[in-house]
């Protein structure tokens, strides 16, 4: 039988000894990391107090409702703190996928979709099936992709692509 190489080692938040293997030590030691914890809540707990001491932050404004947030640094570095919410984050997400004056290809549906009555998204206005049956794709009637919701339908997959085709815009594969 194998020689036990862990240690007991005081938890950083509640003081209560814990036994800690060899190769997860070696695997704190390697990332950098001195703080070590019994349980999750006595993790939680810690990260809890971080962030109301230690762990800088800024204040700023969210451009969707204006309401002030703290964003923390750390998460800024990373692209993120930008909203106060993830509801904001829904309703901004048009917003942030502008590319200059005109919206990316993704961005302009989800942004046509937020207009378009809950109604029209359920059928197909070729065939007829419904959202429950196929999956339902907007499909810009004349290939412009304008922010007007009127110059969209709602088709099927399958009725998208004839229309694409026959409109000389899709571009067929050959196998």
């Amino acid at each position: 039988m194998r020689e036990k190489t862990g240690k007991n080692i005081k938890c950083s938040k509640c003081g209560k000894k814990k036994y800690f293997p060899g190769w997860y030590l070696k695997q704190k030691k390697k990332k950098g990391h001195k703080n070590f914890y019994c349980s999750k809540e006595c993790y939680q707990k810690a990260q809890k107090n971080m962030v109301n001491n230690g762990i800088p932050a800024v204040i700023k404004k969210c451009p969707v409702c204006k309401k002030m947030f703290k964003a923390f640094v750390s998460n800024i570095a990373v692209g993120k703190g930008k909203v106060c919410s993830k509801d904001c984050a829904k309703i901004s997400i048009s917003k942030a996928l502008m590319k200059g004056k005109k919206r990316c290809y993704g961005a302009q549906h989800i942004h046509i979709r937020k207009f378009k009555d809950e109604k029209h998204v359920r059928y197909c206005v070729d065939c007829g099936v419904s959202s429950e049956q196929k999956k339902i794709e907007l499909s810009n009637i004349d290939h412009k992709y304008s922010d007007n919701p009127d110059d969209y339908e709602t088709r099927c997959r399958a009725c998208h692509r004839k229309f694409d085709i026959e409109n000389n815009n899709y571009r067929a594969f050959n196998k």
